[in-house]
């Protein structure tokens, strides 16, 4: 079939599937659909007949389906490792999109304390990056907030000190 469809090119294929449609349209009518949804069909086959080669291109040529991110094993990190990974790394992690989901869970279990139940009311993977997002903008704010106490610490004692 599809190498048919390469020797009839690829207007001829869209002008039969246009045409497959009209019989169609015939075939709804006769079973009596409302006039508001046959006007609209009629509507979307006129649309389509007056597409251009490089439209007809766009809709039917080339591959249909999606394209996968490419098939990149998991880092082989233990846990001990994933707990030590710095914010950077962890980023990095969540940036690519070739990264199992079940090694973004070993990133928030290891690295974040997650638990599965919490990983569990997470659908996707993106809530799941979203999430680890967040706890490494809380983790970066709990640095500042020690830092800067800290820091207060150091300068009461200095000052008792005098």
């Amino acid at each position: 079939m599809n190498n048919e469809r390469g020797a009839k090119g690829l207007q001829t294929t869209f002008t039969d599937v246009v045409v497959l449609l009209e019989k169609n349209l015939r075939y709804v009518e006769a079973l009596g659909i409302d006039e508001v949804t046959l006007q609209a069909y009629r509507k979307v086959v006129s649309h389509l007949r007056a597409r251009s080669p490089d439209e007809i291109e766009r809709i039917i040529g080339g591959r249909t389906a999606l394209k996968k991110p490419s098939k990149v094993s998991d880092p082989e990190l233990t846990v001990g490792q994933i707990a030590k990974l710095s914010s950077e790394q962890v980023n990095h992690y969540l940036a690519a999109e070739t990264v199992s989901r079940v090694f973004l869970e070993r990133i928030a279990t290891s690295r974040f304390g997650m638990t599965r139940g919490a990983l569990s009311t997470l659908r996707s993977r993106d809530s799941l990056i979203e999430k680890l997002h967040t706890l490494l903008k809380h983790e970066s704010t709990h640095e500042v907030i020690s830092r800067a106490a800290l820091g207060k610490q150091e300068n009461d004692s200095i000052a008792s000190e005098d």
